[in-house]
């Protein structure tokens, strides 16, 4: 839990106070938060790092407050997953095969923060899944309950 606060939470957070003095001389200065779907919709099975990425996003609302007298825009940008290769590991112990995790490419993640960055939009949903779970659940909390449940009881049941 504290390794993932620092590098979620803490690291982020640390850079601002370095940042602003520079930024307050900038022409549109802009602060940029990457959090995550979990940041908005605690996920099950992964409570550390959807709680570090819920005070990610309460923090960048706090700052947003905070900085504007500064004219320093706060975006935060909410991915559900990246598309990355990672190397497994086996469950007993050793190194597993070279995996890729489904999500959204690098690229066209960059370029949504870029088009958000562009238009000053203070909050960017992106990917399929974060525009999906993200409405229903304002609407429809205990629906996405019920949804998650049963899928990790599948999950639990096929292990």
């Amino acid at each position: 839990m504290r390794q993932i606060m620092e590098v979620k939470l803490l690291r982020p957070r640390r850079a601002d106070p370095q940042a602003i003095p520079i930024l307050v001389n900038g022409i549109e200065p802009a602060i940029i938060n990457v959090a995550s779907m979990c940041g908005r919709r605690a996920m099950p099975a992964w409570s550390e790092y959807s709680a570090s990425k819920y005070a990610l996003c309460g923090l960048t609302e706090a700052l947003a407050r905070q900085l504007a007298r500064f004219d320093i825009d706060i975006l935060l940008i909410v991915p559900a997953s990246l598309k990355v290769s990672f190397r497994s590991t086996s469950a007993f112990g050793g190194e597993g095969e070279d995996r890729i995790r489904q999500g959204d490419a690098a690229a066209d993640v960059a370029a949504r923060i870029v088009r958000s960055l562009q238009k000053n939009k203070t909050e960017t949903w992106i990917g399929s899944d974060t525009q999906w779970m993200l409405r229903v659940n304002r609407w429809f909390p205990r629906f996405v309950d019920y949804m998650l449940a049963r899928k990790v009881r599948k999950l639990y049941e096929a292990g």
